[in-house]
């Protein structure tokens, strides 16, 4: 019927999509002219798939989209750029649920995106 995911596997995430091959040109507060990339980002719910030597990621909203850590100059780039457990947001009465279904996990991401990027916020703050 559906399938099911295991918390332990989902990861609320920030996608970064970067048009292949396309430079824009802007200036900076010092005037000075830059390179700006044309793209857009979002968040999105992810399922961390582990392999022998690496890990990959499926967007559970678009699953045909290739997630990325890199740029590709030919195509256009769905680069991951930060993750967080969904298991860090999700409780429900004192009790931990441990599978969604692609519905569920998607809808439960959704409540917690803005909390997932004021973390974000706060770090980038620190730093």
């Amino acid at each position: 019927m559906f399938e099911k995911y295991d918390i332990e596997e989902l990861y609320l995430a920030s996608i970064n999509v970067i048009y292949p091959d396309y430079m824009g040109i802007e200036t900076n507060i010092g005037g000075i002219l830059i390179e700006k990339e044309a793209g857009y980002g979002y968040f999105t719910v992810v399922r961390a798939i582990e392999h022998d030597d690496h890990t990959s990621y499926i967007d559970l909203a678009n699953p045909e989209r290739p997630i990325r850590n890199s740029r590709n100059s030919s195509s256009t780039s769905y680069i991951l750029e930060d993750t967080d457990p969904l298991s860090n947001y999700y409780t429900q009465d004192g009790k931990r649920k441990q599978t969604f279904s692609k519905r569920r996990a998607l809808k439960e991401g959704e409540k917690h995106y803005n909390e997932f990027h004021q973390k974000r916020l706060a770090l980038t703050k620190e730093n």
